[in-house]
């Protein structure tokens, strides 16, 4: 097949051999792409050392079979304000790593909405003094994209709205539900007390989850708070794993 010349995102790289590189890349027109660049850790002239996480690349791709072959890379923009900033380069690895594990290999007819998406984000992250509202609003649209959407609104038992206004005596709607990652959704609170162990969460939160994908939405201090609990773990029950920069934030916010 012949070379072509693509916009990219670097995902992640791996040292291989004495002087390749092995690169996973987002790209609007190949999708998610696993390839090998020869040369990469010593050739400056052809790759200058574009080929790192955090990287908006020009790159000339053959693609191939199992591992395309990378010929040479620009770099387009760097995302210094990701990089020198501890706070920014844990959430930016969390969108990187999560976009790697969670997106399909190869092109499929979503792959340009999802590089969009991440370089949106990416670039939003970078100027932002809100990133975990950044990172909340990149899980929800990807997760729309990719096919993996939770209902928010909607009890996965009854199917009646959570947020349903107050009955005929006169008595108030529900101020909350209980979301479950294993189930993909919400409970109202009635079908929802026979199921131990579940996050309380206040309907104005699965409003703002609801609306982000969608249109431009604020978070509200609480609803940063609860989302932040209930959407990575849903992704990592779908993914089956718990992601390592998940536990870098952790970390960084000096959790266990």
């Amino acid at each position: 097949m012949k070379s072509v010349i693509t916009e990219a995102l670097i995902l992640r790289t791996n040292d291989y051999g004495e002087s390749d590189r092995i690169v996973r890349f987002m790209s609007p027109g190949l999708g998610k792409v696993s390839g090998i660049a020869k040369g990469a850790r010593k050739s400056i002239k052809r790759f200058g050392g574009c080929l790192e996480p955090f990287t908006l690349v020009s790159l000339t791709v053959q693609p191939r079979e199992g591992l395309s072959l990378i010929k040479e890379g620009a770099a387009a923009k760097g995302y210094k304000g990701i990089k020198n900033d501890l706070e920014r380069f844990a959430y930016g690895s969390y969108l990187l790593d999560l976009t790697n594990n969670i997106v399909a290999d190869d092109l499929d007819d979503e792959s340009e909405k999802v590089f969009f998406l991440l370089k949106n984000a990416l670039a939003l992250l970078e100027a932002s003094d809100k990133p975990e509202e950044v990172v909340r609003e990149y899980e929800v649209r990807l997760l729309g994209i990719t096919g993996y959407m939770p209902s928010f609104l909607n009890c996965l038992s009854c199917g009646d709205p959570v947020d349903r206004p107050m009955d005929e005596a006169g008595q108030g709607g529900p101020v909350e539900a209980v979301f479950s990652p294993g189930d993909g959704g919400v409970f109202c609170r009635n079908c929802g007390s026979e199921k131990a162990g579940l996050e309380s969460i206040s309907i104005g939160t699965l409003k703002t989850l609801e609306a982000v994908s969608t249109k431009k939405v604020s978070f509200s201090r609480n609803a940063i708070e609860e989302s932040g609990r209930i959407i990575p773990p849903f992704i990592m029950h779908h993914l089956g794993r718990r992601l390592k920069s998940l536990e870098f934030i952790d970390k960084m916010k000096g959790g266990v």
